[in-house]
């Protein structure tokens, strides 16, 4: 009887490390969000690394690099939509390596972090905050760095994948075919 229980539908038990991940990176995008808004705001920068990395108070509406800025509704239904994809992919199992499904986790935590600044901020303001002013990078927040580590481990694991595909192709053509 007990083990009957154990086994009842629903989420499965390897989905609930991801799902606290998730929920852990957004509550640290917010709080840190949060933390900006009611400590930097009107203060100017705090240099962390003079002349290298700073914390200065920015806000956007727009996405990456402030790409379309002004499109708060279009920026909202990409999101949903990107955020659906990411969710659908990971229920129908399409990743087959931890590494891409890391990528999916990382990717909607940063999306989701931004979306609540779109959706809830006044404006549909996304809370910007990290200043890499030695190259005059763009100011970014942890959701950003979420979404930018999640590309990069997507990357990966597509050129990994893409990789052990070609290999696998190359031993089933080497294999099959010499037979004399």
């Amino acid at each position: 009887m007990e083990n009957s229980r154990a086994r009842r539908p629903g989420a499965p038990r390897h989905a609930v490390i991801p799902a606290l991940f998730i929920v852990a990176a957004v509550l640290l995008d917010q709080a840190v969000k949060y933390w900006a808004v009611n400590y930097l705001l009107g203060r100017g920068s705090i240099g962390v690394i003079p002349g290298v990395f700073s914390l200065t108070f920015a806000t956007n509406n727009g996405a990456a690099l402030n790409l379309f800025a002004g499109a708060r509704w279009l920026l909202i239904a990409v999101t949903v939509i990107a955020i659906g994809v990411i969710i659908y992919m990971l229920a129908k199992s399409w990743f087959d390596r931890k590494l891409g499904k890391w990528a999916a986790y990382f990717i909607l935590a940063g999306a989701l972090g931004n979306f609540i600044d779109r959706a809830f901020r006044d404006g549909g303001l996304v809370v910007d905050l990290f200043y890499i002013e030695l190259i005059d990078f763009p100011i970014f927040n942890v959701a950003d760095i979420f979404v930018s580590a999640g590309g990069v481990m997507f990357a990966l694991y597509v050129i990994g994948r893409t990789s052990r595909e070609n290999r696998e192709g190359k031993e089933r053509k080497d294999g099959g075919g010499d037979e004399g």
